[in-house]
């Protein structure tokens, strides 16, 4: 009880303001990972999304595959193959589909999205600014409804972070020497979670920047040709493998009809513009 006293809220409080960013930020993981352990370790799978990515990693581990998926007996080229492998490696150390440990590959990239962001703001915005952005973030519907899911959208999230990042190093000459290179990591990994849509949102990100600040032509600084034909080799390296692993129809199915045809027409998101406008209220509303 003595705890619960007005005094030892205030000491409390004052110790919290006094740390420093990484030991307030890690506090504050920790409070929420708390928060979040009752639903990470005792809800049950969703019959939605999160069996079925469970179904094409099981099917994959018994039949071999690595780079071309399978579900239910039919091809499955929706995703690129990161996050399967992560499924499966994780079923090969436990035995078993662990809801906990798969969660984690959700909650802790959304961890490291904050860490990013807080830490690219902290000398501008100070200690106040980082804490009232990581509860805005971390108390936004659409920031934390995917970090408690099983699904690929944080991890492709984290790496498109890192990548824009890497980019507004270079631009303001804080960079090391290889963060062109790390650009072009980052850049490939966000694909090779969830599709083109991780190279897409950070290059519009990065040329509307440009743009706005009046330095297009400045553009090779960040992506030069020896780090576009670095990209190009991982894509053609990829490709390959899936070429050589399920045929000319399935790499045809994975570069042209995931990419082309699911930006000109949405499979699984065909709502009218207006519930998109409506759900922007709600979903990112902190």
């Amino acid at each position: 009880m003595n705890m619960m006293r007005p005094g030892y809220y205030t000491y409390l409080r004052k110790k919290c303001q006094n740390l420093s960013f990484p030991a307030g930020f890690l506090l504050a993981c920790l409070g929420m990972f708390i928060l979040f352990t009752p639903y990470l370790f005792l809800r049950d799978f969703s019959s939605q999304n999160e069996l079925r990515y469970l179904s094409i990693a099981d099917e994959a581990l018994r039949n071999g595959h690595f780079f071309g998926f399978m579900h239910q007996g039919k091809p499955y080229a929706d995703k690129p193959p990161l996050y399967l492998w992560i499924l499966m490696g994780l079923k090969s150390l436990t035995g078993k589909h662990a809801l906990g440990w798969i969660s984690l590959f959700s909650l802790l990239p959304a961890f490291g999205i904050i860490f990013t962001l807080c830490y690219w703001i902290k000398d501008l915005l100070g200690k106040e600014g980082v804490a009232v952005s990581f509860l805005l973030l971390m108390t936004t519907a659409l920031f934390i409804g995917p970090a408690l899911f099983v699904r690929m959208d944080m991890l492709m999230c984290l790496f498109m972070i890192l990548a824009l990042y890497s980019f507004y190093k270079i631009y303001s000459g804080t960079n090391s020497p290889y963060e062109s290179w790390l650009l072009v990591l980052w850049l490939f990994m966000a694909i090779f979670t969830k599709g083109s849509l991780g190279l897409l949102l950070p290059l519009v990100s990065m040329l509307t920047f440009l743009i706005m600040k009046g330095k297009l032509r400045t553009s090779s600084r960040y992506l030069g040709w020896k780090q576009i034909a670095g990209l190009l080799a991982a894509f053609m390296l990829w490709f390959s493998l899936v070429w050589l692993e399920k045929g000319t129809s399935y790499l045809y199915n994975l570069t042209f009809n995931q990419t082309v045809n699911r930006a000109v027409d949405a499979f699984h998101h065909k709502e009218p513009v207006y519930f998109h406008l409506k759900a922007l209220l709600y979903a990112v509303a902190p």
